[in-house]
C-alpha cells in the first residue's frame, strides 16, 4: 500500500494554528505512516473565499517527492480573508485540487480537508454537490477526511457518496480557539491509521450512517488478509464533467505553487 494525500486547507484568518501545527508536525506524520509500513506523499491546495476576493482564493503546492516546499508553505502562509457571506471555497478547492495536482503512482488517493466553515455551493468551477462529487470520484479519491469544528460538521453531509468514504474528525465544539492541540494530534494519528490501513484508532471518529452502504468499509478484523478487506469500487466515467466558465478570472494554476 502507498498513499497520496492532498491537504485542502482553509487559509482564512482563524486557521493559523492548523497551518503551524502541520508545518512543525509533517515529518512526524510521515514517520507515523512509516510505522504502518506505508509510503506517503503530500500536496496541498490552500483556499480562502473566492466570492470575497478571487485573486487570493487559491494557493497550490504540488507533489514534489519531498516535503520541503510544503513545510515552507505551511510555515509561511498568511492566514487572512474570508468574507461575511457564510462560507468559504472549500468545495471548489477540492474540485480543482484533485484535477490540478500531478498525482504520484500510489495505491490510494486521499483528501484531508481542514476548515472551520461550510462550503459555498455556487463557486468558482462549482455548481452544487453532484457535479463536485463526480469530479472527486472520477479522480480516484477513496477517502475524504474532514477536520472541522462540531457545529459545522453537518454542513458537509451532502459530500457523502458511494465511490469514496467521508470520515469526520472533530477538532473542537464551536471554534478553533477551543481546540486542544492534543486532540488534533489524536485526530492525525487516527487519520494515518484509517488512510493507511482502514482500521480505527482509539479516538472518536464521526461517520454518518448511510443505509445504502451494503458493507461498512471498516467493518473487518485486523487479522484479515489485506486482499480480503473491502475496497470501494470506483465508477468509470466516459468523460470528465465540464466545469462552469470562470468568467473573466484567468487563474494560472502552474503559478500558484
Amino acid at each position: 500500500m502507498s498513499v497520496g494525500v492532498l491537504f485542502v486547507i482553509d487559509c482564512t484568518g482563524s486557521m493559523e494554528r492548523i497551518h503551524r501545527y502541520l508545518g512543525k508536525s509533517l515529518a512526524k506524520i510521515v514517520e507515523m505512516f512509516a510505522d504502518e509500513s506505508v509510503p506517503v506523499e503530500f500536496a496541498c491546495m490552500g483556499f480562502r473565499d473566492y466570492k470575497a476576493d478571487p485573486k487570493s482564493a487559491f494557493e497550490m503546492t504540488d507533489f514534489y517527492g519531498n516535503n520541503t516546499r510544503l513545510v515552507r508553505w505551511l510555515n509561511n502562509v498568511r492566514s487572512y480573508g474570508g468574507g461575511s457571506n457564510f462560507g468559504e471555497s472549500s468545495l471548489s478547492a477540492m474540485v480543482h485540487g484533485v484535477q490540478e495536482v500531478d498525482w504520484p503512482d500510489v495505491k490510494r488517493r486521499v483528501i484531508a480537508l481542514f476548515t472551520d466553515d461550510k462550503p459555498h455551493l455556487e463557486d468558482y468551477g462549482v455548481d452544487g454537490w453532484d457535479g463536485a462529487k463526480r469530479v472527486i470520484a472520477n479522480a480516484g479519491i477513496e477517502q475524504i477526511h474532514l477536520f472541522t469544528i462540531n457545529r459545522k460538521i453537518d454542513s458537509y453531509d451532502d459530500l457523502d457518496d458511494h465511490e469514496y468514504v467521508v470520515i469526520r474528525h472533530k477538532l473542537a465544539e464551536n471554534n478553533l480557539d477551543e481546540m486542544v492541540e492534543e486532540d488534533l494530534e489524536i485526530a492525525m494519528r487516527d487519520f494515518v491509521k484509517v488512510s493507511s490501513s482502514g482500521t480505527f484508532g482509539d479516538a472518536e471518529i464521526i461517520i454518518r450512517d448511510d443505509d445504502d452502504f451494503d458493507v461498512n468499509p471498516f467493518d473487518y478484523d485486523d487479522d484479515e488478509d489485506e486482499e480480503d478487506a473491502f475496497t470501494p469500487t470506483l465508477p468509470t466515467f466516459t468523460e470528465t464533467p465540464e466545469l462552469p466558465d470562470s468568467g473573466d478570472l484567468d487563474v494560472d494554476w502552474d503559478d500558484l505553487g
